[in-house]
């Protein structure tokens, strides 16, 4: 019987995790909440002078928005903090319409005022909770990205194809 060559084999390779883990996904949306949230209220806070106090109109529902994506992915996450800053982005929306309706604020009425609570709002609450937010979690990213699943090691080859067995 003729010796016929070798068959090669193909080397298998475990195909590398093509989705990154869930909870880096709900922490991404959570940091990017935070983010929009805080841009909103600094645009909200310009427009208030620069074009009319109504334009409150558009940035506070959006900033209502991004602090409910905030509670809901904070929770899923477990990080208090970031609830907690997704319930004040909601309920400084909430105050500013119930103090016009309560107080019958016009659009000259409820101009330094709304100026003042925003920049308080801003510089007490959104800028040191945003800054905390992220200390917090960016460490918490690095780790979740190291916890992805891991292809095992290539298995040691002799560098020959593989030969039938006698």
């Amino acid at each position: 019987m003729d010796s016929a060559e070798p068959i090669p084999v193909i080397p298998l390779e475990y195909a590398k995790p093509t989705t990154v883990p869930r909870r880096l996904r709900w922490l991404r949306v959570a940091q990017w909440a935070v983010g929009l949230a805080a841009l909103d209220v600094f645009v909200g806070l310009i427009l208030i002078p620069v074009v009319d106090t109504e334009s409150v109109g558009a940035t506070g529902p959006i900033l209502f928005v991004l602090g409910a994506a905030l509670v809901v992915t904070s929770m899923k996450l477990k990080l208090l903090p970031g609830a907690m800053l997704g319930l004040a982005h909601c309920a400084v929306p909430l105050l500013f319409t119930m103090l016009v309706n309560v107080l019958r604020w016009g659009p000259n009425d409820a101009s330094i005022p709304f100026l003042v609570m925003g920049g308080a709002y801003l510089l007490g609450v959104v800028l040191p909770g945003s800054v905390l937010f992220f200390l917090r979690t960016l460490p918490l990213a690095d780790a979740m990205r190291g916890s992805a699943p891991v292809p095992p090691a290539d298995l040691p080859s002799t560098g020959r194809p593989a030969e039938d067995a006698p």
